[in-house]
């Protein structure tokens, strides 16, 4: 019951306060220059909040908060459903 609510309020929140795609990206591209960075990846209606220096390709199969980044050798994922969930998992582990 307490992992459904935490699980509701931090979905609303987020929903609310829009992922900030932009820091997220640029996090995920500082955190991966060793890759090979080569283009990133994001739905329709975060494109505009991105400013990097490297293309930016608008995947309509991707939800607002996701974020693809492709390298050399393959592609780097942040989901938003993956990072929602990794939250849910240490706000409940935290005393």
């Amino acid at each position: 019951m307490l992992a459904t609510l935490a699980s509701e309020v931090l979905g609303r929140e987020l929903a609310i306060d829009s992922a900030d795609v932009a820091s997220l990206a640029r996090r995920l591209l500082d955190e991966s220059l060793s890759d090979g960075p080569v283009a990133i990846a994001v739905a329709p209606c975060d494109a505009s909040r991105l400013h990097l220096p490297l293309p930016v390709r608008i995947d309509a199969t991707l939800s607002a908060g996701d974020i693809v980044l492709d390298v050399r050798d393959g592609a780097i994922e942040s989901r938003f459903a993956v990072r929602w969930r990794d939250a849910i998992e240490r706000a409940l582990d935290e005393p």
